[in-house]
């Protein structure tokens, strides 16, 4: 009987771990999210998933103690609603939503995401966000990114030239 309740169990694991969704803490694990793309060499990762509510989950993950960040609608700054953020000397994490306009971007006027979480450890930065659904004007199997990190802890510090990519996300 134990037996049968063990396998039971672990049935029930697996089964529930393979339609689990992100966890929004700034750390990324191995399988957590269904697409992953490693950029620039594999100095930076962008992994994204569908949520059961139709939204998205999106972490980026870069080889750096500064910021990084990844903007959705554009693959360009201008027009792109840009994810940022960074964790300070002290430990404290920064994060900001911004909107792209032009080469710069500031603080967005409304928000998206409902759920963010910036991280650092072993020499990585790590955002994630939860987007729901109806949040950005997602249409189409596709979605077109900007990523960008910098050695910088100041979210405002340009990126310099070979520190940014672009691309689309397939989208289910």
């Amino acid at each position: 009987m134990k037996a049968v309740f063990v396998v039971a169990a672990i049935l029930g694991m697996a089964a529930w771990s393979l339609g689990a969704e992100p966890v929004v803490d700034g750390t990324v694990g191995p399988g957590e999210y269904t697409h992953s793309q490693p950029l620039m060499g594999g100095k930076l990762v962008l992994s994204w998933q569908a949520g059961a509510d139709g939204g998205l989950y999106l972490a980026v993950r870069a080889k750096t103690a500064g910021w990084v960040a990844v903007g959705l609608g554009s693959q360009k700054m201008d027009g792109s609603v840009i994810y940022i953020g960074s964790v300070g000397t002290d430990g404290t994490p920064a994060f900001s939503e911004d909107a792209g306009k032009g080469h710069g971007h500031s603080p967005a006027a409304h928000r998206t995401a409902d759920q963010s979480a910036v991280a650092a450890a072993d020499g990585w930065t790590t955002v994630e966000v939860h987007v729901p659904a109806g949040a950005l004007p997602l249409t189409g199997t596709s979605e077109p990114f900007i990523v960008a990190y910098s050695g910088s802890k100041d979210l405002t510090t340009w990126h310099g030239l070979f520190n940014h990519a672009t691309g689309t996300l397939s989208l289910p």
